[in-house]
């Protein structure tokens, strides 16, 4: 999210979740979701992978992020469709 490039996100993500008619990952999202981030926390600092779940049907990785104006650290997934040839993320979180 921290350099906006919306188009190289997408092709890290499974097609079904950017083709639903519900879809929670389109440009303006993308956008209004990177525009609070950087609002509430700052810019961003570093990342340090945390680890993994296995699930049936996908991994959830873990990963830890600073940003510049909080304290706290920050809490991010990404759930990873296991069921295609070519993995791709089907959902991301942020906490």
């Amino acid at each position: 999210h921290e350099n906006g490039d919306f188009a190289k996100l997408t092709t890290l993500m499974d097609k079904s979740t950017l083709d639903a008619k519900d879809t929670f990952f389109t440009h303006e999202k993308f956008n209004e979701v990177s525009q609070k981030i950087h609002a509430q926390l700052g810019s961003f600092i570093k990342i340090e992978y945390i680890g993994l779940l296995n699930k049936i049907d996908s991994i959830h990785t873990l990963w830890k992020a600073r940003y510049s104006n909080s304290q706290e650290d920050t809490l991010w997934q990404a759930r990873i469709n296991l069921d295609s040839k070519e993995p791709k993320i089907i959902r991301m979180s942020i906490n």
